[in-house]
């Protein structure tokens, strides 16, 4: 069987694995969410663990004993075994603030919203959080696998994420378990048999003014515009991070200030993170200079203003299987005019790259604003360093030379959200998601 990069896959109890009853205080209350046990099926199947990480305040309410609450669960492992399913383990949190019991009666770290059994269960499994991914029903799921690291994915059953306790969005929201399953096991499986390594390191380039944002931009620079809360380029950390990224690196210009204030030494988001401030502009690839001596593995480049849902795990597999110097993420263009066209050879090898304004002759495929690139790839740039575009620049030189460059087609979601209209359209897709 090949490997799958998620090492497990947490979940809710209440609401994603059996329904959302109340408050469930004996066995008989207990029902299997239709398809659930053949979710967690698949998922021994493919041989990743799946851990429940749940909230059990009615320890602490005195509404059911500490034994009783493992008859519930000696039911629940019954009633999945019956269809074949098996969870790997169960992680409790007994405590409340107001329990009744004076020994349960804590702000503990292991309540969600907070990531302490997600730790716990980490430090067990031997388990990278990482590459991990929780599953719930509630904002407070989404929230506490924000906080351990994980990516956070919603179900519709249960409370829907219309519980209301924390302002976090979802990385995926799915119908039930059966449907986050299959879009795992269908997007998350590699490509080659061999084992990959994840990409740690990534350039957001975040210099440019925003000036089709208008009065947005006016104190702000765009990377720092807010979608649905919070900065788009914390929208990128966090996202990325879920895939395994640690080290980023942000070219800086117009109110470079406001950025770093914000972001720091990128500690609270868990992660490192690094600036250059360019006292005259460098264009995409020169912004690299700064930081060529850090970007000794592979490296991703992604636009600070191109919302991102891009499934790096699947762009790596396929950058090592094509073993490319450098790999551009594509996309089909509604406007090719005033796109960069990549046109294709062999395969994904690219033959061509027509700097914007493209030319529909040659396809429709546009620059999609997210590249791999090996260390070697930093050998082209020119010296000494100058205002250098990816696509008009550094891209052609590679090919000429002879370096294979590929093109990664996805229906992934990137969307340059550069003009007001894209942003009121991503807002909307993501109360939608």
């Amino acid at each position: 069987m090949e490997k799958f990069p998620i090492q497990a896959v947490f979940l809710d109890r209440d609401g994603v694995i059996n329904e959302e009853n109340g408050i469930i205080r004996s066995p008989d209350q207990l029902k299997l969410i239709p398809g659930a046990a053949e979710a967690i099926r698949k998922l021994n199947a493919a041989s990743i663990p799946a851990i429940v990480i749940t909230n059990q305040p009615v320890v602490a309410r005195g509404w059911c004993s500490e034994r009783a609450l493992g008859d519930i669960h000696e039911t629940l492992g019954a009633l999945l075994a019956a269809e074949g399913a098996k969870i790997d383990a169960i992680f409790y949190c007994p405590h409340h603030e107001n329990a009744d019991d004076p020994a349960f009666r804590m702000i503990c770290e292991c309540r969600k919203p907070r990531p302490g059994l997600l730790k716990r269960a980490a430090a067990e499994f031997g388990l990278e959080l990482s590459s991990c991914i929780f599953i719930g029903d509630r904002t407070v799921d989404l929230q506490a696998g924000r906080a351990a690291g994980t990516a956070a994915w919603l179900v519709r059953t249960g409370f829907g994420g219309k519980d209301g306790k924390c302002q976090v969005l979802p990385d995926s929201a799915f119908d039930d378990l059966g449907d986050a399953v299959s879009f795992l096991l269908e997007k998350h499986m590699e490509v080659k048999a061999c084992k990959v390594e994840p990409v740690r390191k990534a350039v957001i380039l975040s210099a440019g003014m925003g000036t089709r944002l208008g009065e947005l931009t006016r104190n702000l620079p765009k990377v720092m515009v807010p979608i649905a809360g919070k900065p788009m380029l914390e929208h990128h950390i966090e996202w990325l991070r879920s895939f395994g990224v640690r080290e980023f690196h942000f070219n800086l210009h117009y109110l470079a200030d406001v950025i770093s204030d914000h972001f720091g030494d990128g500690s609270a988001w868990g992660v490192e993170i690094r600036y250059h401030r360019e006292e005259r502009l460098l264009g995409t690839a020169g912004a690299l200079h700064a930081f060529r001596e850090r970007l000794d593995k592979t490296f991703l480049v992604q636009y600070g203003d191109v919302f991102s849902r891009l499934d790096l795990g699947a762009l790596t597999n396929f950058h090592r299987a094509e073993n490319a110097a450098a790999s551009l993420v594509i996309h089909p263009s509604s406007h090719p005019h005033d796109s960069d066209i990549i046109e294709l050879g062999d395969g994904a090898r690219i033959r061509h790259i027509h700097h914007k304004p493209g030319d529909d002759r040659f396809g429709i495929l546009g620059n999609a604003g997210a590249y791999l690139l090996e260390p070697a790839a930093l050998d082209r740039l020119s010296a000494p360093p100058r205002d250098e575009d990816f696509c008009r620049d550094l891209f052609p030189r590679m090919l000429e030379a002879g370096d294979v460059l590929c093109g990664y087609n996805t229906e992934d979601l990137l969307l340059d959200v550069g003009t007001p209209e894209r942003l009121t359209w991503i807002e909307q897709y993501l109360k939608t998601a």
